[in-house]
């Protein structure tokens, strides 16, 4: 699914989300190994997202100040947001250790996520292989509120794997996320 239908249904109940810029000095091609894209990278997780405007596509999302993903949306707008399967949560929660800047997540051990490189039109990113949801985006807008800065983000594309999402996606079961795949299963689907 794309377009806008896939965008109501992307972020639909707040999820963690990998949010993924490229590092200063760094730059991503088209060709180029996934481990030689990982190292260009950083990848944060963060649950402070959320679609404001279906037309035009918008996205909040909400940043500590001096945090390593600001400083890159600051320097080069352009990044990914990307929902992970079940399987791949804790893998995504691993990515919240803090390396020294420069240095990427993705390489921390037990992390063993891969990004693909798509394209926007600000040129090359980065989204995660097997993500169930992930949008390309642009940081417009940075407002500090509180003890956080909001980035107003327009999307440019977004994708939905609508099996996988059905199968593996979130939902809210009144005190905390769990998997809709084992809502299924507990349920005889």
């Amino acid at each position: 699914m794309k377009g806008a239908d896939a965008f109501k249904l992307f972020l639909g109940p707040t999820v963690p989300t990998l949010l993924v810029t490229v590092n200063e000095g760094q730059e991503i091609d088209h060709g180029e190994p996934p481990a030689d894209v990982s190292r260009k990278l950083n990848a944060a997780p963060s649950s402070w997202v959320q679609k404001v405007s279906y037309d035009p596509p918008l996205v909040v999302l909400a940043q500590k100040p001096g945090n390593d993903t600001l400083r890159n949306l600051r320097r080069d707008p352009r990044f990914t947001m990307n929902v992970l399967s079940g399987e791949k949560m804790q893998r995504l929660l691993l990515c919240g250790q803090r390396p020294p800047y420069g240095e990427s997540e993705l390489l921390l051990p037990g992390v063993d996520l891969d990004p693909v490189v798509t394209h926007s039109t600000l040129g090359p990113v980065a989204v995660i292989d097997g993500a169930v949801q992930w949008a390309v985006c642009r940081a417009l807008e940075f407002r500090p509120t509180g003890d956080h800065v909001l980035v107003i983000a327009e999307v440019e594309r977004v994708f939905v794997d609508e099996v996988r999402l059905h199968r593996t996606g979130l939902y809210w079961n009144k005190k905390t996320f769990a998997w809709i795949g084992n809502k299924f299963e507990e349920e005889g689907y």
